[in-house]
């Protein structure tokens, strides 16, 4: 997770994916957030049979402090950056 890449909340925020087997491999976009809604630290992968792996983590709405549960299907096929 990359949060506040411009200083702030809901600035640039992507979630990326790095293998730990090579941390000095380009890392992979997952997703970027849309302005002003910003990540908290903690995260959490569901294995579900047959369906992949899910990740999930708190979704912060930067002017209102709404936080939700926010759910990424299926990250396990986003491909490789090359």
């Amino acid at each position: 997770m990359r949060s506040g890449k411009g200083g702030g909340c809901g600035r640039q925020v992507l979630v990326l994916r790095l293998p730990v087997a090579d941390v000095s491999a380009a890392p992979t976009r997952i997703v970027a957030m849309p302005d002003g809604v910003d990540i908290d630290d903690s995260m959490s992968l569901a294995s579900r049979v047959g369906s992949g792996i899910d990740l999930l983590f708190s979704r912060i709405v930067c002017d209102t402090a709404n936080i939700d549960v926010y759910e990424l299907p299926d990250i396990g096929s986003v491909p490789d950056a090359t």
